[in-house]
């Protein structure tokens, strides 16, 4: 068996969320990696299997052992209907925040050498180490606010760039801050040059202001005056409400030391932020006319679709996001996060928010609202392919389609692999229920067979499979079946005017042995045996001698499938 070297997705899709982690550990115990490669083991599970509601995947590294890739399954709770793209702030910055994209995606690197080329063009700025290269020095310069911002700008439309190479497709978009600028770009109220230039020009204004904190604290606006007195409005700002438990002061320096102490003295929980001035406050007002002017020579155009609003949280008024006067109140105003997505949540109840930045900042706050959160995989300590394919797999598990033969290629073949793992459930008679006599069970004649049932079309529309891709000697456990799905099968056959007992099912598990049995067309001679019983004796399913077992079971460990005793 040749050994693979890249990394591989494992998906499966199981009825219940218990089973899809049950099967993911039936399949390390399995381990039919051992006998076949993970390429055609990854093509099988993506091609072959019946899809149902809950979904499971692992990225495994064939340089790793397995176990560790198979102990780190991605899942979600349900299914997501909407998809709700959320763009991070400042603050979130990294040096070497896009290398991983960078190296992974075609798409993104053309991004981002685009914007990065064009800014040194225009302004002598060299952003591409910032970008790529992850040092201290890096770090430090990523802390003026004028390279922070186009830095973050950039990343983010490189990542849109390669989702939309996936074929994915939000509903509707937010950005905190900064991230409404990338939201506003990719509606089309800019081009990206054009965007670029505007969010480098504001981050060099809002770097001219005066200098000033920003402090994360855990409390309500109601909260304020309880905490900080009744003029506190007179002495600092209210940034962002990010959620009904979460605000962001902005505060100037000479207010600082008041701030914090009188946050300690409530012992109430606060965090400084990693910027250098007082953002969305009093103190942008001295650069309002510069920005003013920049706004208005971009020539904002009407946007191709909506996104929801820093400065009403509610959903932009396409005419307002054109004008100079939007972009200096979201410059000053709060940014009212906490209701945008309250109404996103509203209006779209079973929506994925996926935050898309250097870093999630904004799923903790957005976690009170809905558990619907996710956001890209960007983890310098992991290699940018594993970043990547575990960002489409989050994606993947929470129910959106991925055009996997972008990045994964369509080669492979179909191997015998392990099914999902069942969940029994236990049944009672009805002692109640009415019971055909003996007499008349025993004389009943057999439904009559006109036309044999297509046992292969049948097959395909259970386990979910191509009708042409199964062959005769496929065998419908080895292909995912399950013993439910086993039933259901006798269950059409017998509706379609075939005969086949359960048992028979049971002996005749390869396609052209069950295709030979239902063409037979006649009724179990066990089955009217056990009708004439006084009394049903317990019975296997199975009618096989025990060196027929034996042989089974021999075949299934050699195939790698936990086949279990049949004794």
């Amino acid at each position: 068996m040749m050994r693979s070297t890249a990394l591989h997705i494992l998906q499966w899709s199981t009825p219940t969320h218990r089973q899809s982690l049950e099967t993911v550990r039936s399949f390390a115990q399995a381990a039919p990696f051992r006998q076949h490669a993970l390429q055609d083991i990854e093509w099988t599970l993506r091609h072959t299997r019946k899809a149902f509601s809950h979904r499971v995947a692992c990225v495994v590294d064939p340089d790793l052992p397995m176990e560790k890739g198979l102990s780190r399954p991605l899942v979600a709770s349900a299914a997501s209907e909407q998809l709700v793209y959320v763009f991070t702030g400042q603050g979130s910055q990294f040096s070497g925040m896009a290398s991983g994209i960078y190296q992974r995606c075609p798409a993104a690197r053309a991004m981002i050498d685009q914007g990065c080329g064009y800014l040194e063009q225009q302004y002598g700025v060299a952003l591409l180490p910032l970008l790529t290269q992850r040092s201290a020095a890096n770090d430090v310069a990523l802390q003026d606010t004028a390279m922070a911002q186009p830095a973050l700008f950039i990343l983010a439309m490189s990542y849109l760039m390669s989702l939309e190479r996936s074929q994915l497709v939000c509903d509707t978009l937010v950005g905190h801050s900064l991230g409404e600028f990338v939201a506003a770009c990719y509606a089309g109220v800019w081009d990206y040059e054009t965007a670029l230039n505007v969010v480098f020009l504001r981050g060099r204004l809002m770097a001219s202001a005066p200098s000033g904190a920003m402090l994360a604290c855990q409390l309500s606006e109601a909260q304020l005056d309880t905490v900080l007195g009744r003029d506190w409005s007179q002495r600092i700002d209210l940034a962002a409400i990010n959620s009904p438990t979460q605000l962001v002061l902005s505060i100037p320096d000479r207010e600082l030391a008041w701030a914090m102490e009188a946050l300690e003295a409530k012992v109430v929980r606060y965090t400084r932020l990693r910027t250098s001035h007082a953002y969305h406050s009093r103190t942008m007002n001295a650069i309002l006319p510069e920005f003013s002017s920049v706004i208005t020579q971009s020539c904002p155009q009407l946007p191709q679709r909506t996104w929801y609003s820093n400065v009403t949280g509610k959903e932009i008024d396409v005419q307002a996001v054109t004008t100079a006067q939007y972009w200096c109140d979201h410059l000053c105003k709060t940014v009212q996060f906490s209701d945008a997505v309250t109404n996103i949540h509203r209006q779209y109840p079973n929506a994925l928010f996926f935050e898309i930045g250097a870093k999630s900042q904004l799923s903790p706050v957005i976690s009170e609202v809905t558990h619907s959160v996710a956001g890209v995989a960007n983890d310098p300590e992991r290699s940018p392919e594993d970043q990547w394919l575990t960002t489409l797999a989050t994606l993947w598990v929470h129910g959106f389609e991925i055009d996997w033969r972008v990045w994964r290629g369509n080669e492979g073949r179909r191997v015998p692999l392990p099914g999902i793992a069942l969940a029994p459930q236990h049944f009672w008679a009805d002692p109640s229920a009415t019971v055909m006599p003996r007499e008349e069970q025993a004389t009943a004649p057999c439904p009559p067979s006109t036309e044999a049932p297509d046992v292969k079309r049948l097959w395909s529309m259970i386990l979910g499979i191509d009708a042409e891709t199964l062959s005769a000697e496929d065998h419908f456990f080895a292909l995912g079946g399950s013993s439910v799905d086993l039933l259901d099968l006798v269950r059409q056959i017998t509706a379609s005017g075939g005969q086949l007992s359960i048992s028979d099912a049971y002996q005749c598990l390869h396609l052209h042995a069950m295709e030979d049995k239902v063409n037979g067309g006649r009724c179990s001679a066990d089955n009217e045996a056990l009708l004439q019983s006084d009394w049903v004796k317990p019975f296997e399913l199975s009618g096989l001698s025990l060196q027929e077992k034996q042989r089974i079971t021999a075949q299934w460990k050699t195939r790698g499938e936990n086949g279990g005793t049949l004794e």
